[in-house]
């Protein structure tokens, strides 16, 4: 037994002295790394062993940055975020991959579920145009009013236009958010006050808003899930007027540490950070509404 245990010994110490040569450069070294490159000394030729075990590196981190990661998140968001301004980044897996990883995770749930097509804005369609049935005349009290039909027709496909740009916020929510994360930057920073603005770059707030956004896509990605025993349970967790709600509670978390307010203050200031968010998206759909309604005018004129 201590033969075998010896023989052992001696030939693991064989294998770390042993020099191995990268097959990417060519630089000889010992160790489980190349110090030119850093190509791993176990590179091989592909196999779908290898292929899995690279995706899972690439996709976890090899030292269980994405665990770690999403564990903050949950526990000490807010202090995390605190660090890795302070430079401590090594640990945590980075922001925006994070950002991406989970909206995949969140799409292949909500598909499976098939909870992506339910829980938007599922209303009737409205299609109102100028070629269907407008009343000729209205009754308002006892007295019967005409109306100009090519108005009617203009205001109706004005509305028409307007329901289907909501809808089409809400059916596209993640690109949308995605695209107008500048947007949320802006109102974060107007409503964290001057002190913090003068503290914190734009984007240092862009880094603690993309983890925040993190947090409300793994909401998210539990509601797909609820889906799949509960509908109804996860319309209401989805509602569209909780969303300004679940996106403060999130920069709140985030936000806490960096900012010097209390809680109730910081939750305060990011609810209405929210809401400028939404008043914002709401207003440019608007004025595209109006504009695009002057030139309808004009037309049915």
């Amino acid at each position: 037994m201590e033969s075998e245990i010896k023989t052992e010994v001696k030939t693991e110490n064989c294998e770390a002295t042993s020099k191995v040569k990268c097959l990417n450069c060519g630089t000889e070294f010992v160790g489980k790394f190349c110090p030119e490159c850093g190509q791993s000394a176990k590179t091989g030729r592909y196999t779908m062993r290898f292929i899995f075990e690279n995706l899972m590196e690439d996709f976890i981190g090899k030292d269980d940055s994405v665990g770690r990661t999403l564990k903050n998140l949950f526990t000490r968001p807010g202090a995390m975020i605190v660090e890795l301004i302070n430079g401590k980044r090594r640990k945590y897996f980075s922001p925006f991959p994070m950002f991406f990883c989970v909206i995949t995770v969140y799409l292949l749930i909500a598909s499976v579920s098939g909870s992506r097509e339910e829980l938007n804005m599922s209303t009737a369609d409205i299609e109102l145009t100028q070629n269907d049935s407008i009343p000729s005349n209205i009754i308002v009290g006892d007295e019967e009013v005409s109306l100009n039909q090519t108005q009617v027709s203009a205001a109706l496909y004005i509305f028409n236009y307007l329901y289907k740009s909501i809808q089409l916020y809400y059916d596209y929510f993640t690109v949308f958010l995605l695209l107008s994360l500048p947007i949320l930057v802006l109102t974060a920073r107007a409503c964290y006050g001057k002190k913090n603005r003068k503290k914190y770059y734009w984007a240092e707030y862009t880094i603690a808003i993309v983890y925040s956004m993190v947090m409300f896509f793994l909401y998210q990605c539990i509601v797909s899930s609820v889906y799949l025993f509960s509908p109804s349970f996860a319309e209401q967790m989805s509602s569209p007027l909780l969303t300004p709600v679940l996106i403060a509670v999130a920069l709140t978390a985030c936000f806490h540490k960096m900012m010097c307010y209390n809680l109730f203050s910081t939750f305060a200031r990011s609810f209405l950070a929210s809401i400028l968010y939404y008043l914002i998206i709401y207003t440019v759909i608007l004025i595209a509404v109006v504009i695009l309604g002057v030139n309808v005018y004009i037309k049915f004129l």
